[in-house]
């Protein structure tokens, strides 16, 4: 059985596959090459100005961090694992910010 990274790379891969050109050199860089997530289903930011990071875990864990390649820590945005059944295709699968998050607070899950 694949890991999630494996799978998260070649998904990448075959996401980008169609636009490449024959001959063309291609390099995958790590972004966060210092931290890593357990069964990580989304990944987005918030658009309220504080250049954060957002990774849903499947398991029903959101984590945040400085959008920085050198950083090394991630904290809990959210934590609702108790209430979420995960595995396969079920548990938390995305995360979406209200357009005035910075004014409100509210995001979906």
């Amino acid at each position: 059985m694949l890991t999630t990274k494996v799978t998260s790379c070649i998904l990448l891969i075959l996401l980008f596959l169609p636009s490449l050109r024959a001959g063309e050199n291609v390099t995958l860089v790590k972004a966060f090459p210092n931290l890593s997530f357990d069964s990580p289903v989304f990944f987005c930011h918030s658009n309220d100005g504080t250049n954060r990071i957002f990774v849903v875990e499947q398991r029903g864990v959101i984590r945040v961090f400085p959008n920085d390649s050198t950083t090394f820590n991630t904290e809990v945005f959210l934590d609702i694992d108790g209430r979420v059944t995960s595995g396969g295709e079920m548990g938390l699968l995305g995360l979406a910010f209200h357009p005035n998050y910075s004014g409100n607070g509210y995001f979906y899950l």
